[in-house]
């Protein structure tokens, strides 16, 4: 098997970043939640894949024909990628879902900007490989057509709707001919106040309290371009994907308690990365606020986006 490369950057010597800006030879990440052991940097992305799985019920769409790609590839191996993989959950847990296939060897390689959250390798199950891979840059050779299923979620804070196409160019480059692109996100935005309204409809059902509403409009002013999550489907077609699921689904009512604890842990986090002091005080007041609301009942009914694509081929 052509295995890729551990805690090394798979990237194309002297070729153009696109998609990402750059200050001279350093490229900027976006990614503004922390990777070290600020409590919600290092533990969202856990917490966050289990309440994933247990909205879905699944981990790999169930319109996958999976089961029809191991048979397709009996005597050899299925490969599946899982770009921007944060700490590795959801391939280890991929892995430990699986069946045992005695005739097919499946592998898969989660793949991310930073090896900073990687699990040790000696944790990691025998299907399962880390390494570093920006997907903003362009896809090494040895990465072209390579993958059987690449799986993506979570790109809320660094795509937007300027490097989205960018990303679906170079996750397609990584699919074999027939293969299937399975992208998750959750829509944050979605039921919330756009800074164009001035305050929430009061004769509106859903009707946010002002801290949330504050919080809102403040990632909207510092992430503007976020309109390619609702419209997902749109741009996977426009990468030349075959799309076939194009959903949303917002979370069951005993699964919102525990999504408003994510959200709030996420941003208490994120106030760290704000350079101004008296925003960040603001911020911290905001999402303490907001866990207040939380108590007395209040819950956001944000929205699942799942798209799947497949390679024409």
């Amino acid at each position: 098997m052509d295995s890729v490369t551990d805690n090394a950057h798979l990237e194309d010597d002297g070729e153009q970043v696109e998609g990402r800006s750059a200050k001279g030879d350093e490229q900027e990440d976006a990614y503004r939640v922390g990777r070290g052991l600020r409590p919600a940097g290092r533990f969202i992305l856990t917490c966050q894949h289990y309440l994933m799985k247990d909205q879905h019920g699944w981990l790999l769409h169930p319109k996958i024909a999976f089961e029809q790609l191991v048979k397709d590839n009996e005597g050899g191996e299925v490969l599946i990628a899982d770009v921007g993989t944060g700490n590795g959950v959801w391939p280890i847990d991929l892995a430990s879902s699986l069946p045992l296939y005695p005739k097919t060897d499946v592998q898969i390689h989660g793949l991310d900007i930073s090896a900073a959250q990687f699990a040790h390798p000696s944790s990691l199950p025998d299907k399962v490989t880390l390494s570093v891979l920006d997907i903003l840059s362009p896809v090494p050779e040895a990465l072209r057509e390579k993958y059987h299923v690449v799986h993506i979620r979570y790109f809320c804070l660094v795509a937007t709707d300027e490097n989205v196409p960018v990303i679906l160019k170079h996750a397609s480059a990584m699919l074999k001919p027939g293969g299937y692109l399975h992208w998750t996100e959750r829509d944050y935005y979605s039921h919330q106040p756009h800074p164009s309204s001035p305050a929430p409809n009061p004769t509106s059902s859903y009707n946010p309290p002002a801290p949330w509403a504050s919080i809102t409009q403040y990632m909207r002013a510092r992430y503007p371009s976020i309109s390619w999550i609702p419209n997902l489907s749109t741009f996977l077609t426009k990468a030349g994907l075959d799309v076939i699921v194009a959903g949303s689904n917002g979370p069951p009512l005993r699964l919102r308690h525990a999504w408003i604890e994510n959200a709030l842990g996420a941003w208490a986090d994120f106030a760290e990365s704000i350079d101004d002091e008296g925003e960040r005080r603001l911020f911290r007041q905001w999402v303490g606020e907001a866990w207040k609301e939380g108590l007395r009942g209040w819950a956001p009914r944000w929205e699942v986006v799942d798209v799947v694509g497949r390679k024409v081929g």
